[in-house]
């Protein structure tokens, strides 16, 4: 087990981005991050590539998450929370080009019971 994230699912999207916590939103359970998997823009690049690495590269994530429901949800319901849970954009600077890192879910799948695949994006704000 690598993690765990609270899942939660927004009850009202009046706020978006910073300020996403200001929504109400009920706890559905918890999110384990049983295996992870890091892609870095230049881990693709061929051998010979003179490219250097750059920690503001985009990154690309891929998670086997098992959800430990409080009660019973309905599978879009769930795929709504990891959604949520997993995405994290803006922050609170009063500047552009701060470099903050953004994340946002790309892809969430019903494996089978309790397991999902999700695939995450981030880049930095440059």
């Amino acid at each position: 087990m690598l993690s765990t994230n609270e899942l939660f699912t927004r009850d009202k999207a009046g706020y978006v981005g910073t300020y996403d916590y200001l929504n109400p939103k009920t706890y559905l359970g918890d999110a384990v991050v049983e295996m992870r998997r890091v892609t870095n823009y230049n881990d693709n690049l061929p051998e010979d590539s003179e490219e250097e690495y750059d920690e503001c590269d985009p990154i690309h994530t891929a998670m086997l998450v098992r959800v430990k429901l409080e009660d019973p949800q309905p599978e879009e319901r769930i795929k709504r929370a990891l959604y949520d849970s997993f995405t994290y954009a803006g922050c609170h600077h009063d500047w552009d080009c701060c470099g903050c890192r953004s994340i946002y879910t790309r892809e969430v799948k019903h494996l089978r019971e309790d397991l999902w695949w999700v695939e995450t994006n981030s880049s930095r704000n440059y």
